[in-house]
């Protein structure tokens, strides 16, 4: 397991909330997939950011707002120039108030939910694919499916997840590829179901609607 660092702690909070840079993505994908920490903290920031439509439209409790303003303040003090090109700085500093403001209204709305996994086989199971993998749910309503060993696809192809529940046609998931090292993590914005099956396919680049072909690696949903 990788040793945490919590200087990339702010740059797996900017990829939850879709505002890092499409360059740094892949680096922060790969830490995620080997660092239990920071991939908890994907988790909760994750769900702490689908919660931001629900809170803006609801009250506040009292005092948050300007316990938030302080913390933000004492947060911009922080040198930052250390972890940061120059030119992420100011989007780091943003993301740091907004962090803030979402993180207040998730634990303020939603009891924290207990961190589960399941561990992804080849599929069929007798197969050996050479691929391990897991599916991760430390929020009510987001899981990540966690998969090592994948090789390298052409341009033309991508690796598609699937969410499958039993008597309906397979769902699907966000289209995603490996790192330099076979690793990839996708996020799935579903809540885990008993009896549910997450997949993953081959499929042409863009994705598809319907599988194309077999799964070659899948989690069932106890």
């Amino acid at each position: 397991m990788m040793q945490h660092d919590d200087a990339l702690l702010e740059l797996v909070a900017l990829y939850a909330a879709g505002a890092l840079p499409a360059s740094e993505c892949r680096a922060v994908q790969a830490h995620i997939a080997r660092c239990a920490q920071c991939r908890r903290q994907f988790a909760e920031d994750s769900a702490a950011a689908s919660m931001l439509a629900l809170g803006a439209a609801q009250a506040p409790p009292p005092g948050l707002r300007a316990k938030t303003l302080r913390a933000a303040l004492q947060s911009a003090r922080t040198p930052i120039g250390r972890y940061f090109p120059a030119w992420l700085q100011g989007v780091a500093a943003a993301a740091a108030v907004a962090g803030l403001i979402i993180s207040g209204v998730y634990f303020w709305q939603q009891r924290p939910v207990r961190e589960r996994s399941w561990i992804a086989v080849c599929a069929p199971a007798q197969l050996n694919c050479g691929v391990t993998g897991r599916v991760v749910s430390a929020a009510a309503d987001n899981m990540m499916f966690e998969a090592h060993g994948l090789r390298q696809l052409p341009a033309d192809k991508v690796y598609q997840a699937w969410i499958i529940r039993e008597g309906s046609r397979p769902r699907p998931a966000p289209t995603f590829r490996c790192d330099a090292q076979g690793n990839a993590i996708v996020r799935i914005r579903a809540a885990p179901v008993k009896g549910m099956t997450l997949a993953i396919t081959i499929e042409p680049r863009g994705g598809s609607a319907a599988p194309t072909s077999k799964p070659f690696l899948a989690a069932a949903i106890d």
